[in-house]
């Protein structure tokens, strides 16, 4: 909870379901068998075994231009704000698909994913395929076209919200862009719908 004049705002959990990861993990075994295999190999950690699938776990930057200009950041001072296009959904799905050993992704880099129009249809797809799927965003598209509902209904396994400052003006000075009542709102609204949905998926990223 994070102390304000008006009334006490609700924040992300610490931590999501640890129990969805391992049966995230045993469903894509289940249904993916060269992937137990190959994770199998990965876990045994012996000097010069070869996997058949490289990596098991990747980062994957669906959008890399953001609406907020962070007081840390580098995406402000990129040409065009931004350092490449926006990642199809066939791209993403044909990437996906060459990656048989996965068995988590991030779904996120530098910008905010949320700005991607395919954002929830790549967790779903990735859901699917019995992958864990984690992010990070700064908040502030969450009631967009009901984007909060969009995201934990495609299944996302774990969202993490940055939130820098326990005041606006602490807050407003290094997320620049952002209003910090507007995402606290957000918050609200995320969290609520998470627990009417019985899942636990958010936590904070401070």
């Amino acid at each position: 909870m994070i102390p304000n004049s008006d009334r006490q705002i609700e924040l992300p959990a610490p931590f999501p379901d640890p129990q969805l990861y391992n049966e995230t993990l045993e469903e894509g075994f289940r249904n993916f068998p060269e992937r137990k295999v190959n994770y199998r190999k990965y876990k045994a950690s012996q000097r010069g075994l070869t996997l058949e699938y490289l990596p098991i776990r990747m980062d994957i930057e669906n959008v890399s231009r953001c609406n907020y200009r962070c007081a840390m950041c580098q995406v402000s001072e990129w040409p065009k704000l931004k350092r490449a296009d926006d990642m199809s959904l066939e791209d993403y799905k044909a990437l996906l698909e060459s990656q048989i050993g996965l068995i988590e992704i991030k779904l996120q880099g530098m910008g905010e994913p949320l700005m991607g129009k395919c954002y929830a249809e790549m967790i779903y797809y990735a859901r699917n395929k019995h992958i864990w799927v984690r992010s990070t965003t700064n908040g502030s598209l969450l009631h967009l076209g009901d984007n909060y509902k969009r995201v934990i209904d495609a299944d996302i396994c774990e969202l993490q919200v940055s939130f820098d400052g326990a005041t606006p003006e602490t807050y407003e000075s290094i997320r620049m862009g952002g209003k910090f009542r507007a995402v606290a709102r957000n918050c609200d609204l995320l969290n609520q719908y998470a627990r009417d949905s019985g899942r636990t998926r958010t936590r904070m990223w401070v």
